[in-house]
């Protein structure tokens, strides 16, 4: 893959890797890997700390039909399927940075809770796989009935109305972040949520 523009590494993934330096999670939990840019910035802030594991479960573009049948993609998904190709998710990651990663193949929906249960806590919660708002919905409010403690983050939050209506319950603080594309126009991005004390 080539990139034509710093802009296509984002601020999303530098802050991500700046939280985990910070909070130093022990696991982290992922959904959605795709080419791995965002995971491989997860891996290298736990190396950096030499501490934590990645577990990341995806669904590749090319099995959606297998498991979702008729359903569509969510926003954010029309191109993916092709850039994917033959590769395997994750294929940017260096080999060096594997080692604190495991990865979990399937739908969010079959995955997430066999990976949880074999989970006491959950340190850092990351959605970013479907970004319809079942998926979400789904992904998000199983983490914070079963780890309320557990930060999160909603990448493309702004593609449907899940965040707000989380958020007007009035139990996370959150920080709604806005990021830059190449031609330089801003748009939301990700919400960073945390459990008010």
């Amino acid at each position: 893959r080539k990139f034509s523009s710093v802009f296509q590494f984002y601020v999303y993934r530098n802050l991500v890797y700046f939280l985990i330096r910070q909070i130093k999670p022990k696991i982290i939990v992922e959904t959605g890997v795709f080419h791995g840019l965002t995971s491989a910035w997860i891996l290298q802030a736990l190396t950096d700390n030499n501490y934590g594991k990645l577990i990341s479960i995806d669904l590749p573009r090319r099995e959606w039909d297998k498991y979702m049948g008729s359903r569509p993609f969510g926003p954010g998904a029309e191109n993916e399927e092709e850039e994917l190709g033959n590769e395997e998710p994750g294929w940017l990651i260096p080999s060096s940075l594997k080692k604190r990663w495991e990865l979990v193949l399937g739908p969010s929906e079959i995955q997430l809770e066999k990976v949880c249960k074999n989970l006491d806590n959950i340190d850092l919660f990351i959605h970013d796989s479907d970004h319809s708002y079942q998926t979400m919905k789904f992904e998000c409010d199983y983490i914070i009935k079963n780890y309320p403690e557990a930060n999160i983050i909603i990448d493309d939050f702004n593609v449907n109305n899940y965040t707000y209506e989380l958020l007007s319950l009035g139990n996370h603080e959150a920080i709604l972040m806005d990021e830059v594309d190449p031609k330089g126009n801003v748009f939301p991005s990700s919400a960073f949520l945390k459990k008010k004390i």
